[in-house]
């Protein structure tokens, strides 16, 4: 057994056995185009519209996709590769999906490819604060979630277009 790129192929083989009597065959295989599943996607944060691009080769016009969302071993969906986008776009919720892509060209020749996209959650911002006099002071009460230590505020104050400072969200305290 011999790996072989797709294609077709003559060749020849010889035999001779020990009496000397021999016999010649010539002959013709085809090595059929194996399908070679790749997605590209672009992570999106949560609620963003997401696309996945199928950059797969190989596959012929009468394959079949298959997916088994969540990795349980079923197929929850089919698709002929005519009916299948270049591009297909959806909105994401926050959290891991794990997923199984399988095509299986007309030829019967096939690939599967394992997949598992994170898509963080969006941070929302929220502030409350009590209106005060001039000149007194208050406090801003920092109501915001999704925001990570590794986030970055970002202040334009009177929103004229500029950012006039940054606070790290890590040394942002809750009451400022």
């Amino acid at each position: 057994v011999l790996p072989a790129p797709a294609g077709t192929f003559d060749f020849t083989v010889y035999v001779v056995n020990s009496t000397g009597c021999s016999d010649t065959l010539v002959s013709t295989i085809t090595v059929l185009e194996k399908p070679e599943l790749a997605f590209d996607y672009t992570p999106v944060c949560a609620g963003e519209t997401g696309t996945v691009t199928n950059l797969s080769t190989g596959v012929d016009a009468g394959a079949t996709y298959y997916l088994d969302l969540g990795n349980d071993g079923s197929i929850d969906l089919s698709v002929p590769a005519a009916d299948l986008p270049a591009d297909s776009s959806f909105t994401v919720g926050a959290g891991t999906a794990d997923f199984t892509v399988i095509v299986v060209n007309s030829t019967g020749c096939s690939d599967t490819l394992t997949l598992s996209i994170t898509t963080p959650e969006s941070p929302v911002l929220a502030f409350d604060y009590t209106p005060v006099c001039e000149g007194e002071n208050t406090t801003v009460v920092n109501l915001s979630t999704g925001v990570d230590a590794g986030a970055i505020y970002y202040f334009d104050v009177n929103n004229h277009g500029s950012v006039e400072f940054t606070v790290p969200a890590s040394v942002l305290p809750a009451d400022s």
